[in-house]
């Protein structure tokens, strides 16, 4: 015979039967068409925008994908389609619950076997908790403060965010950045395509004992008029009719239930009391299939249910019913269970929130037996999933039932599942069940952890499932933060775990570039030597390239490694001194010979991979500043001093990486700002002491060049820009000015100039290096011409004027220039030094040779001591300077470059 799809609820109800006329049917085929059309390019936008994540697309067609593992969903909400499919019974569609709109409450003084009967249809009251669900997953699921930091950062890199943001990135839970906002999303347990496929429900219009009406025609009837249609439906599925002809009732039935409107008046009356009468009563499993299956779609779209239902024995109906030989009556009724439990958890936890708690759901003890039987045992994988899907929601809320339910042994079910489940989709449920119990029950997280095992967990980060990975990813976060020392020693066996998260932080999926980024902080701060390994296997670049990415969460999860990185740093620098102090303390009974073993050699080894992991910091653009604490620029200033006394065999690597890390410092400036106190006062005493005490000629000389660099950086940078600034510097960059004056004067004093004379008589090219600072020292304090001529350093000076001296350079003549201008210096002993003739003989080299860098110094200096000479009245040595080089002066005056011919000219007129 002809059957009569029900039409979809809200398409007006009253359409004809499809098939009655040839015009009919082709209108349809159009219609078809359209659609297809229409869903392709729908998928087609889909699939091409499927990798922007979390990019707004203002020019949205008819679907917009807001997260980009959104399924797909052909399929119409059509809830019934006629025979002769051929497919079997079941339900369709997985969206989330009904839709939002007024609900209706209706009072059940009806019983079962009874005709229907509602006295009272009436509007509940708007102000009802009738979305408790709803409301209980908004307020409990929202990382509020996560969210509010991605709306300000998503789009900066962390260069600026460390400079505004920093506080708030410090002020982050890592449970805040375990979870990713698609960790946390519920989906509905009836009608779950992922869980089993759905089928829509087959009915014959002429076998009904009734007329049918259309969803939206039932909803638009008056009260008399539902009152009379419902106790039709009640008594041709209460009647002893054929089972046919109750299963093809039921079947229409179903399709009226797919409505939150329809459904909060259907499952608060008469009908429900009968449901589930029937559903305990009968013997024929297809019968009791469709009873938990009706059951369960009420469940699922009503956002009300009455204090008549829980009257009813629907929770020891359903429970009973998952225990049934038949396997689709087990799946329907642990569905529909799995529905309701969560329905009533959430109702509960929204009341005790909002302090309205009145109890009058009981769930026995025989309900949490079964789950968790379900959980143990695979009698069918459809039904397990269910129960597990069940879990995966409670979780999702908290509270005392998700306590109860969330025991380590629910957890080791759960692992275990994930481990033996063949469907990828049972494991992703199994997975993120788990990661949601351990966020609800973090106290026990520690314990659960123990009894799962740190392998275990470690082990699913090498899973191929992108979601299992991302749900253990959580996983792992949370378990480093509360690891008992057996954890602890458990990760100490992982070989393959760096390669494994350097892995993963190249992986496809940002959410879990971003969760291992937190997962490596956390591993860190548990044991430092992680961090070692990892920084060695190029952590430092791979994270610096993620911050490119601008991702709205693993851009918070970047800036809460820099904001994290200080405290690494200081447990790195704190673990390399243990181990250069074990390293330089031991020695042997036989005088000074150094005592090594393999041990010590694999100890030294170590300790230079920490070396190099810090010298990763600090040459990172992002997280250098990291290095520039109190406590981390005293350590290295302790490390220079303790390596110098070590056993050359241990310790010369350790010691060249350790310099290659002074020289990194010595070479940012945003570190030198940092801490310019703790620098100058803390590391370069240690530099100017061992840049002249070191028994290593190379310790000497890198001493004095990193010395040399902070002094012509602090000089240079800081008072140049201030000068530049033309005073115009807020009163905090004047008071650090002020500060560092103060403190690199004192350094100069008394580190710097004292040790002069050493450096001037060491090896090349330390005297080089010095020469360069002293110009710099001067520039910046004229004052210190009395000092440096106390010290008799001018007759050095003059005397590396030589042509064949190796320190004979352009950092000397402006000295000797510096020297013969400053009245500190007496004339006398300048020309008993040669001033003049050595002077004289350096410019007539410059232009024989026509050396270029050191004609206009070479000038100066000559500039100088004429102008002193004739000064104080020594004609004898002004004539014997224009006998000397008149000549080349002169010839200096036609030079092309505009300076070196003016300094010509000037002493060519003083000359004459």
């Amino acid at each position: 015979g002809l059957v009569r799809p029900l039409p979809v609820a809200g398409n007006g109800g009253g359409d004809p039967p499809a098939g009655t006329s040839g015009e009919s049917h082709e209108k349809r085929r159009v219609g078809d068409r359209d659609d297809i059309l229409r869903l392709s390019r729908i998928a087609k936008k889909n699939l091409q925008g499927e990798g922007d994540y979390g990019k707004s697309s203002e020019e949205s067609g008819d679907v917009q994908l807001d997260n980009a593992d959104t399924e797909l969903d052909f399929t119409e909400e059509s809830t019934l389609v006629p025979a002769g499919k051929g497919a079997p019974f079941g339900e369709s569609g997985d969206s989330d619950s009904g839709s939002a709109g007024s609900t209706v409450e209706v009072r059940d003084d009806g019983r079962a076997g009874e005709e229907f009967s509602d006295e009272d249809l009436r509007s509940s009251d708007p102000h009802s908790s009738v979305n408790g669900r709803k409301m209980v997953l908004e307020s409990d699921l929202s990382p509020s403060n996560l969210n509010d930091l991605r709306t300000s950062t998503a789009r900066q890199p962390v260069a600026e965010l460390a400079e505004q943001s920093m506080e708030n990135f410090k002020k982050l839970d890592v449970l805040e950045l375990a979870f990713h906002a698609s960790d946390l999303l519920v989906k509905p347990i009836v009608g779950n395509r992922r869980i089993e496929k759905q089928h829509d429900f087959q009915w014959d219009a002429f076998m009904l004992p009734f007329e049918p009406i259309t969803l939206q025609e039932m909803l638009e009837l008056d009260q008399e008029s539902l009152e009379s249609f419902l106790s039709m439906v009640y008594k041709s599925v209460a009647s002893s009719s054929s089972v046919s002809e109750r299963l093809n009732v039921l079947a229409y039935f179903g399709g009226l239930c797919k409505d939150s409107n329809s459904a909060n008046i259907l499952i608060n009356s008469s009908l429900m009391h009968m449901f589930v009468t029937k559903l305990r009563g009968s013997k024929v499993a297809n019968l009791k299939m469709h009873f938990a299956s009706v059951i369960g779609t009420l469940i699922r779209y009503a956002t009300f249910i009455g204090e008549d239902v829980p009257k009813t024995g629907i929770i020891e109906a359903l429970t009973e019913s998952v225990r049934d030989k038949n396997e689709l009556v087990r799946r329907k009724s642990m569905a529909a269970l799995g529905e309701l439990l969560f329905y009533i958890i959430t109702q509960q936890q929204e009341e005790s929130q909002s302090g309205n708690s009145k109890p009058m759901w009981y769930i026995p003890n025989g309900t949490v037996t079964t789950i968790s039987r379900l959980l143990r045992h695979v009698e069918d994988p459809v039904t397990q999933h269910y129960a597990v899907k069940t879990l995966e929601n409670i979780f999702s809320i908290g509270g005392d039932w998700a306590l109860r339910l969330g025991t380590y042994e629910s957890a080791l079910s759960l692992l275990h599942i994930c481990s033996n489940a063949k469907s990828e989709n049972v494991k992703v449920t199994a997975s993120s069940a788990l990661a949601r119990l351990y966020r609800c029950n973090i106290e026990q997280a520690q314990v659960m952890t123990d009894k799962i095992g740190m392998r275990a967990i470690v082990g699913f980060l090498y899973e191929g499932n992108t979601k299992v990975q991302q749900h253990f990813a959580t996983i792992f976060i949370i378990a480093l933060v509360n690891a008992s020392n057996k954890s602890k020693n458990a990760l100490s066996d992982e070989k393959l775990l760096v390669k494994t998260l350097i892995h993963l932080l190249d992986h496809g999926s940002n959410v879990i570039r971003g969760k291992v980024v937190v997962s490596i902080i956390q591993l860190s701060k548990l044991q430092i030597h992680w961090f070692v390994q990892l920084c060695n296997s190029k952590l430092i670049g791979m994270v610096e390239r993620l911050n490119r990415i601008q991702d709205e969460y693993v851009s918070p999860c970047v800036g809460w490694f820099g904001a994290n990185m200080n405290l690494l740093v200081e447990l790195l620098v704190t673990q390399i001194c243990e181990n250069v102090e074990k390293l330089c303390g031991r020695r042997s009974a036989y005088g000074n010979r150094t005592y090594h073993n393999s041990s010590m050699s694999s100890l030294s080894s170590d300790t230079n991979l920490a070396c190099k992991a810090l010298l990763a910091v600090i040459t990172s653009s992002l997280f250098r500043t990291s290095c520039g604490s109190s406590k981390t620029i005293s350590r290295i200033g302790q490390l220079v001093l303790k390596l110098q006394k070590g056993p050359a065999a241990l310790v010369s690597e350790i010691k060249n990486t350790i310099f290659n890390i002074l020289e990194a410092l010595s070479q940012h400036g945003d570190i030198l700002l940092e801490n310019p106190g703790d620098i100058l006062d803390t590391l370069a005493p240690v530099l100017a002491t061992s840049m002249v005490s070191s028994q290593s000629g190379d310790t000497r000389f890198l001493c004095a060049k990193v010395l040399c660099d902070m002094v012509l950086f602090y000089i240079s940078e800081v008072y140049g820009q201030t000068q530049l600034s033309g005073g115009s510097a807020s009163s905090n960059e004047a008071a650090s000015c002020q500060e560092i004056e103060a403190l690199l004067g004192e350094q100069i004093r008394e580190n710097i100039l004292p040790n002069l004379p050493a450096l001037l008589d060491d090896e090349d090219p330390i005297p080089l290096y010095s020469l360069k600072m002293l110009i710099a020292v001067l520039d910046f304090d004229a004052q210190l011409t009395a000092a440096v001529s106390e010290l008799g350093l001018v007759r050095n000076f003059i005397s590396y004027l030589s042509l064949d001296h190796p320190n004979n350079n352009v950092h000397n003549l402006r000295l000797c220039k510096i020297m013969t201008n400053a009245r500190d210096v007496a004339l006398g002993d300048l020309l008993a030094c040669g001033i003049v003739e050595k002077a004289a003989s350096v410019l007539s080299y410059t232009c024989e040779n026509m050396v270029e860098a050191f004609m206009e110094p070479s000038l100066e200096l000559c500039f100088a001591i004429i102008s002193r000479v004739s000064e104080e009245g020594e004609k004898e040595s002004l004539r014997a300077m224009a006998g000397t080089c008149m000549q080349q002066i002169m010839s200096l005056g036609k030079h092309a470059d505009l300076g070196v011919s003016e300094m010509a000219g000037k002493c060519v007129r003083m000359l004459s």
